[in-house]
């Protein structure tokens, strides 16, 4: 099971994509879920699984092609 809070480096790692591109779509609000402690960033990750459930995980690039 996923933790509540996810790190950038852990939401690349889930949806296959990398760390740069998970920052760009958070800074556009283009994947939802990001919140802030103090400088650091942070995804709900009841948010992330909505998305994914639902199907409409944005095109996030990456070595794999994206999700």
């Amino acid at each position: 099971m996923l933790p509540v809070l996810l790190t950038p480096n852990e939401v690349a790692a889930w949806l296959k994509t990398t760390v740069q591109a998970v920052y760009a779509k958070a800074e556009r609000v283009t994947l939802p879920g990001g919140t802030r402690v103090g400088r650091r960033l942070y995804f709900l990750r009841a948010e992330l699984l909505g998305l994914v459930e639902q199907g409409r995980v944005p095109h996030l690039g990456g070595p794999s092609g994206g999700t």
